[in-house]
């Protein structure tokens, strides 16, 4: 058939299916549709904010740099760590009476953090330094000091070009609350992360916060139990929920005023003579100290002796002797004259513990010496008592070997650290063969250091204001679909139609074979 033939079998078709004028139509009707369907303002993702904490311990200070992104999920910033700088030195409350030393310190750590957070995002980067029972001891023993270290850590973050938001002493219900949000945070039992970017409602059970500082101790849980003392209550809103805590910190049972206390309570015991044997000291170790290294601080001032000489010398003499130092380290807990219906000790309220736990800090560190020493995974009290009488037994030879990697200045105290562990434990908080193997034992968790730093800056950034974004139009989700909907059966038309032209064709090249 020619080409002429063609064209004209195809002319009386198209007369009754003019297939391109209906689709021009229906496109017609999208795009009038498209200007009355409703639209909705959204911003486009407007970057990472930054936000840093100075952890200012009593033993060392710590500077960590986190990151969220601006949209912040039900009020709280979806908060990760982007990168930790351990300050050189002690903790800044060493520095007292050395004029401009504290703020020095921190130099290194934050010209650090100036070359790892964009320079665009300096001023608006805000840094936050929070000083726990290291500093809560000096402004007992010297407010006039405490202020001024307070002021020179103060002056020298202020000379970096981020947003300076002040330099304080938290309280040990601070400390350890934040560390609970932190704990809690990392286990994403808040909130859980999902596709696309999302973060869903975990519905999770929270978990319990043990910490372990140089200086203090603090416990942290979520109870239904009334907190008899309103001093150890704490309310938090987070991700749209709201928590009740109970928490409370014990000053001066941190693991280097503790060792000070204890030092402290059996030099006295026996008579502050020159020369004095210390049960939970090793074997074979010796040490001489001057009178003003085991009595200059707040947390021995209760043993001092009447005729005190600061720089009176005595010689310290290891015993290695299990019962002799759980003895005297029960004697630092005092588990009389409760005023309320229980207590843990010193006459504080605590409800009974439930649930998990996560110990951190010192905790971590010595149950893990512990486990390395015995070989074994420690979850129960009588694992934990037969590994403290392990290293009790350990002369200082023998615990340097096992203590390879470790720091040095710690092996001396392993057996008295370890006594306290399941002192403080087992009596103290009253955990038992039944809840002792629920707590887990942690330094880290996920890419972040376990500590009340992350839970302070989480909490802190529902204050921050979000970060401008650039604002666009879009349709509504119902507007999306209906758009889906016309394209579907756009396409269904065309094609149904393509068919029937189609079977036009050929019926009519049927007919003109005949």
């Amino acid at each position: 058939m020619s080409s002429s033939g063609h064209k004209e079998s195809l002319s009386p078709f198209m007369a009754q299916f003019p297939i391109a004028p209906i689709v021009l139509l229906l496109f017609g009707l999208v795009g009038i549709l498209l200007l009355t369907i409703p639209s909705q303002d959204v911003q486009d993702p407007p970057g990472f904010m930054y936000g840093i904490v100075l952890d200012a311990g009593s033993s060392h200070t710590s500077l960590y740099i986190y990151k969220w992104l601006a949209d912040k999920q039900n009020g709280t910033g979806v908060v990760t760590q982007h990168s930790e700088c351990s300050v050189d030195g002690g903790g800044i409350s060493s520095y007292a009476g050395r004029v401009g030393a504290a703020g020095r310190s921190l130099r290194a750590c934050l010209n650090r953090a100036v070359q790892e957070i964009p320079k665009e995002k300096h001023p608006n980067t805000p840094v936050y330094l929070g000083a726990t029972a290291g500093m809560r001891l000096l402004r007992m023993s010297s407010p006039q000091q405490s202020d001024q270290v307070l002021a020179e850590v103060g002056g020298e973050i202020q000379s970096f070009p981020f947003s300076y938001r002040g330099a304080v002493i938290l309280s040990g219900q601070e400390e350890g609350a934040y560390g609970w949000v932190t704990v809690n945070y990392l286990l994403e039992n808040f909130i859980k992360f999902g596709f696309v970017g999302r973060w869903f409602s975990s519905g999770r059970a929270t978990v319990g916060a043990l910490d372990f500082g140089g200086a203090s101790t603090q416990i942290t849980f979520a109870t239904q139990e009334k907190v008899e003392d309103e001093a150890n209550r704490k309310e938090l809103r987070l991700y749209g929920h709201d928590y009740a805590l109970y928490t409370h910190s014990f000053l001066c049972y941190g693991q280097d005023q503790l060792l000070k206390k204890l030092l402290a309570q059996i030099v006295k015991s026996q008579g502050y003579t020159p020369e004095v044997s210390h049960p939970c000291y090793p074997a074979n170790f010796t040490r001489s100290l001057k009178m003003a290294d085991i009595f200059d601080s707040p947390c021995t001032v209760q043993y001092k002796p009447d005729s005190y000489n600061p720089q009176r010398s005595v010689t310290l003499l290891g015993g290695g002797h299990y019962e002799n130092c759980l003895g005297n380290v029960s004697k630092l807990f005092s588990y009389d004259g409760c005023p309320f219906s229980r207590c843990s000790f010193d006459k504080v309220f605590q409800p009974k513990v439930t649930g998990d736990f996560m110990a951190f800090s010192a905790f971590y560190f010595i149950h893990s010496f512990l486990q390395k020493v015995t070989g074994v995974k420690i979850s129960t009290p009588p694992q934990l008592e037969d590994a403290a009488k392990t290293v009790c037994s350990m002369n200082y030879s023998q615990l340097q070997i096992m203590s390879v990697g470790e720091k040095p200045d710690r092996e001396k105290d392993y057996c008295a650290s370890s006594v306290f562990l399941k002192a403080l434990l087992l009596r103290g908080y009253g955990f038992d063969d039944a809840s002792f193997p629920h707590i887990s034992f942690k330094n880290t968790a996920g890419d972040a250091t376990v500590g009340w730093a992350l839970g302070y800056m989480l909490v802190l950034s529902n204050l921050l204001p979000a970060e401008s974004a650039g604002v666009r139009k879009t349709l509504t989700v119902g507007a999306w679909g209906m758009l889906l909907f016309l394209f579907i059966a756009l396409i269904i038309i065309c094609v149904f139609l393509l068919f029937r032209a189609r079977s036009k064709r050929k019926k009519g090249g049927d007919e003109n074979a005949i």
